[in-house]
């Protein structure tokens, strides 16, 4: 198994906060940094593997940080799809996705889950964090 820099950010949290890791529902990474943890209460934590901090995220900032991930990603993904010459519909297949959901990725309506990114990742020939960029810059 390949590991990355977000493995390695997990691995942090989990050091760190294990008693939240119990409660998990889900994870994605949120900058360059960080990771965005869901509880099952719904409650949204992001980790700053940098401090070794967490902080709970309010649902607007949730949803600010979310839309400008969403419209980086997308705009990131375009650029790696138009430079690289493969036809979308190879992508989505080889990423066992339908064109319309890559199609969404690419206009930043709809965020691919983190497994998708590894797969996104290796077809493109790049890293996540290539692919997620620095959303905080846009």
């Amino acid at each position: 198994m390949i590991r990355n820099k977000y493995d390695e950010i997990l691995d942090r949290f989990v050091n760190y906060y294990s008693y939240l890791w119990d409660q998990a529902v889900d994870w994605w990474p949120s900058g360059r940094r960080c990771i965005t943890v869901k509880l099952r209460d719904g409650t949204m934590i992001e980790f700053d593997s940098f401090e070794d901090t967490i902080r709970t995220i309010s649902s607007d900032d949730f949803t600010k940080d979310t839309e400008s991930l969403k419209k980086n990603l997308g705009h990131n993904l375009k650029k790696m799809v138009l430079t690289r010459g493969m036809p979308q519909s190879e992508i989505a297949a080889k990423c066992g996705i339908t064109e319309a959901m890559l199609s969404r990725y690419i206009h930043g309506t709809s965020m691919p889950g983190i497994d998708k990114l590894y797969t996104l990742a290796s077809i493109l020939g790049c890293r996540v964090i290539d692919i997620l960029g620095d959303y905080n810059e846009t």
